[in-house]
């Protein structure tokens, strides 16, 4: 028959494995009380690394959070407009050749270069504008309702050094590149809040990571898409850009 009680502390007995378990629980419970709790400090320096600068990201996200803009509403279109400049501001300052193809409601595309471009980086490709709509029954308030979205997303591929020449999302077969990494954050907000941390942050996050990898030394090695989307809010109507025809 097994003891049920001993001097030794650590023994395998109910009164020393019910201290050493609360002791642990109480251990991992104010661990996680202090970081749920504290904040963290501010950056001590504004430009923690190369192509990383705090304080345009705080003037982007004061810029993004000051109105609400849900999807489909005018304040929506002033913020994708914004995003949009900010892309091209920083690949201007970066010295960067890069592409802007503006998708059109007829499935068109309009491309824009820059005047000279640098020869001696690789070249990024803005899709400035990539619209999409939806209709939907209102399934979840369980109304007889139809629900109707449009959306815009803005998504940058930055080519990494090892990536498939050309404009390979132009061929409609499968494509069997090199592998590359997507971030991603959502630009529109809930209709009654201005969005700052849902998804702003992210926002201004994926445009700092934008100016880190189009700076000099930092290109990758494999392609980045950043992908601004829109719509998430709202049903997440939003969706990648299909190929361009």
């Amino acid at each position: 028959m097994a003891k049920k009680s001993s001097w030794n502390p650590i023994a395998f007995v109910p009164t020393q494995v019910t201290i050493i378990s609360s002791a642990v629980y109480i251990a991992l419970f104010a661990v996680l009380l202090w970081v749920h709790t504290s904040e963290p400090g501010a950056a001590t320096e504004v430009a923690p690394d190369k192509g990383i600068n705090l304080t345009q990201a705080w003037l982007d996200l004061d810029f993004i959070s000051d109105g609400f803009h849900p999807i489909d509403s005018t304040r929506n279109d002033v913020v994708r407009e914004y995003l949009v400049r900010r892309i091209e501001e920083i690949l201007d300052n970066n010295g960067r050749d890069y592409d802007i193809i503006d998708g059109k409601s007829n499935g068109t595309v309009a491309v824009r270069a820059r005047e000279e471009p640098a020869t001696s980086v690789p070249s990024v490709t803005v899709f400035a504008q990539d619209p999409s709509n939806v209709t939907f029954a209102d399934d979840w308030s369980k109304q007889p309702w139809t629900c109707y979205g449009e959306s815009s997303n803005v998504l940058v591929y930055i080519r990494g050094k090892e990536d498939e020449a050309g404009e390979w999302w132009r061929d409609n077969s499968p494509y069997d590149g090199q592998s590359g990494v997507l971030v991603n954050a959502h630009y529109d907000s809930v209709s009654s809040a201005y969005g700052a941390t849902d998804d702003g942050v992210g926002v201004v996050t994926v445009l700092q990571l934008i100016s880190h990898f189009t700076t000099d030394s930092n290109e990758p090695d494999h392609g980045i898409v950043a992908l601004l989307n829109n719509g998430e809010e709202n049903g997440l109507v939003d969706r990648i850009p299909l190929r361009v025809t």
